[in-house]
């Protein structure tokens, strides 16, 4: 995530306020009623002003598209002052995909927006990692490489001889993209975006949204908006976009959104969007060894970032600063000593050329900070079913205005994302708000154990102590303890270990793991143990107690409460940190352990659980993943006849419908034909590229 930025060309902000004042126009009259508003014109709103005329004139229809916008000059708005950078390098693959859409878009503008330039500079992107950060970064390049992105990992000795101005002190690793990445004007696109959604009928018209009207129903059906003459109009309409950037949090806030006394519990979530003052900085040097025209953007593992700006020497940099240093948003004044205290020191360290620089301009600019996850958010509030939201970017929004404005106009023409799926990225990810929740989980296994015996499945008592191989070294059956003293062999074709916790020790029976195996596969292990979790149930007599329909809710720092039944009771837990990590002989529970880790916790996030009386407890076995706590799925590299679907790390129950479809159909058909879970399987152990899932409880 960038720091917003300024325009491409090498100029002061004074001359980019002047470029955004001699286009001001005085606006569209505002209607009575339009059939989709969109409320801001930035890059997002006029992108989806944009897709929504152009995709009706192609069908030859007609949609009434109207964009309010109340900074009709640009001059605080977060695209014009971005660094109009695009590039591949995310760890999320929907924000790779608008990534290489973005640049798709950019390179052929003129074939979607005419006769306008650019600008773009292919000169991609440098991201570096000290020895802490090389791991994700390359699990990251591999994600990226294999959608489409083209990147290469460079050393530090691969680093210096490709960039012999760089000093690369303490880094271990560099991500070089070296296609389909550099930067733009962003100035000019979404001038290109609001010049063509006008010649194809979209009307853009100056105004603040300063409130909503609701129908009999309770849906939105209108905007109130001041034009500046100090009347207030009510634009009816049947549609209704939110795209205001840095303001968006504000703005559905009118609209209810987030409010706590709101009747609908959907209403009660709020927009978690919010303004955060980036400052931008061109600087020159006379230093000597300078990079040179075709440096990428370059990122220090600090978050220091500099490319060159223009033909005429200067360079532009910034850093976002942490959460305790966000300075006050009241207005875009720039700190100077910013400059001198946090981001010169790097660029010095890590460019020596720069250690005598002359700051020749400098701006701030807002930044839309999603405060949940600093992704985008896309797609129908789940309470109003005509409201879309297209916000929240975090600093990468410019170059995904291409794919989002057409992912809402998909949602609107069509009722679904028809080119990329970006369902994971709306509204409904942080709140849960569907398709989440629990379950009985003995019987979805009683349930499993009964149709599978009535299609004919056998399930015997037993427990395997032994395999057997045949001529050729492979697994040909399985040695049997039925508990009877006799120990039989049951020959197989296929064999599928999901022996849950016990998984990595049942794998050595077979050899692997074993130090001492001739063939290199076998000597990596299947690196699944037990561990052991507790779960304690309590009730409290505290008054205003989370209600039926509260959320299983997971603190910062790992401790988990839900409901229990409707006797008033909780239920609750918290996975150990390694150096806590209890002796599983037995399944004895440690009452300590609730009193000293769990209830402070509790007592601090809810107040009426200050007072809870524990009335049962248990503890089981959590199959846990050493490598990188994610499942194992799929065929042994060794033995081609033994499947894995075990290591879950405590999400295994939910995944048991899709790992079981995924295991029938490599057995079945030779592949995965419905999920494709590649990435799961054991070879990533073997090439070592974990695959880090960061919400586990």
């Amino acid at each position: 995530m960038l720091p917003l930025g300024r325009v491409l060309r090498s100029r002061a902000l004074q001359q980019l306020q002047l470029r955004c004042q001699s286009s001001k126009a005085l606006g569209d009259a505002l209607p009575n009623s339009c059939d989709v508003l969109i409320v801001g014109g930035g890059g997002m709103g006029a992108s989806s002003a944009f897709w929504l005329t152009s995709k009706t004139r192609q069908q030859g229809k007609k949609l009434n598209v109207l964009v309010v916008e109340r900074d009709h000059a640009y001059t605080k708005a977060s695209t014009v002052l971005s660094v109009g950078g695009v590039r591949q390098q995310f760890s999320l693959a929907e924000n790779i995909q608008m990534g290489l859409y973005g640049h798709d878009f950019i390179v052929n503008s003129q074939m979607h927006l005419g006769d306008v330039d650019l600008c773009f500079q292919p000169h991609g992107y440098l991201v570096m990692a000290t020895s802490k950060g090389a791991e994700i970064l390359t699990q990251n390049s591999k994600l990226q490489n294999e959608l489409g992105a083209r990147n290469k990992l460079l050393g530090p000795e691969a680093l210096r001889k490709q960039f012999p101005w760089l000093s690369t002190d303490q880094i271990e690793l560099g991500c070089y993209g070296i296609e389909k990445e550099g930067w733009f004007d962003p100035w000019a696109l979404p001038m290109g975006f609001k010049k063509q959604a006008r010649s194809f009928g979209a009307q853009f018209a100056n105004g603040e949204v300063i409130g909503f009207e609701w129908d009999g129903a309770g849906a939105l059906s209108g905007a109130v908006v001041d034009a500046g003459d100090g009347i207030q109009r009510t634009v009816k309409f049947d549609t209704c976009v939110l795209a205001a950037g840095a303001h968006s949090g504000q703005l559905a806030s009118l609209a209810n959104i987030g409010s706590s006394h709101a009747k609908e519990a959907l209403l009660r979530v709020p927009l978690p969007v919010e303004p955060r003052k980036r400052y931008v900085y061109v600087f020159s040097t006379q230093g000597e060894n300078c990079p040179g025209l075709a440096t990428p953007l370059t990122i220090d593992p600090d978050g220091t970032y500099f490319r060159r700006d223009g033909l005429g020497g200067n360079f532009l940099c910034g850093r976002s600063p942490c959460d305790e240093e966000e300075p006050n948003c009241e207005t875009l004044d720039v700190d100077h000593g910013y400059f001198d205290t946090d981001i010169w020191p790097t660029l010095a360290n890590r460019v020596p050329c720069f250690e005598a620089v002359k700051v020749q301009s400098s701006w701030a600019g807002y930044y839309e900070h999603n405060t949940f996850d600093a992704n985008g958010i896309i797609g129908r509030h789940p309470h109003y079913s005509n409201l879309l939201i297209a916000t929240g970017f975090s600093g990468h929004g410019i170059q995904q205005t291409p794919a989002v404005g057409r992912a809402i106009s998909e949602l609107i023409l069509e009722g679904r994302f028809s080119t990329l799926d970006l369902s994971r990225l709306s509204f409904d990810r942080w709140y849960g708000i569907e398709k989440e929740g629990w379950f009985d989980p003995w019987a979805l296994l009683m349930g499993f154990k009964k149709q599978a015996r009535s299609f004919g499945a056998q399930f015997a008592n037993g427990e395997v102590i032994g395999f057997e191989w045949d001529g050729a070294g492979a697994l040909s059956g399985a040695v049997v303890d039925a508990g009877d003293g006799i120990q039989r062999t049951v020959k197989f074709d296929t064999c599928v270990l999901a022996a849950g916790a016990h998984s990595g020790q049942l794998a050595s029976l077979a050899n692997i793991g074993s130090s001492h195996a001739k063939e290199a596969l076998l000597r990596v292990p299947l690196p699944v143990e037990p561990r052991k979790r507790y779960v304690y149930v309590f009730s409290t007599q505290g008054e205003n107690c989370p209600g039926l329909a509260t959320p299983l809710t997971i603190d910062p720092d790992g401790t988990y409460f839900r409901r229990d039944g409707l006797g008033g009771n909780f239920l609750c837990g918290r996975s150990p940190c390694d150096e806590e990590e209890p002796n599983c002989e037995t399944l004895d529970v440690d009452h300590g352990y609730f009193d000293t880790d769990i209830w402070p916790t509790l007592a601090n996030r809810v107040p009426c659980f200050e007072a809870v009386k524990v009335q049962s407890s248990w503890a089981g076995y959590y199959e846990h993943n050493t490598f990188d706590a994610n499942g194992i799925i799929g065929r042994h590299p060794h033995y081609s006849n033994l499947l894995i679907a075990t290591g879950f790390s405590g999400h295994g129950i939910q995944q048991t419908p899709a790992v079981g479809r995924a295991i029938s159909e490599l057995i079945l058909e030779g592949r995965f034909s419905t999920l494709d879970l590649s990435r799961l399987s054991f070879d990533r152990i073997v090439k070592h590229q974990p695959m880090f899932e960061v919400n586990i409880v």
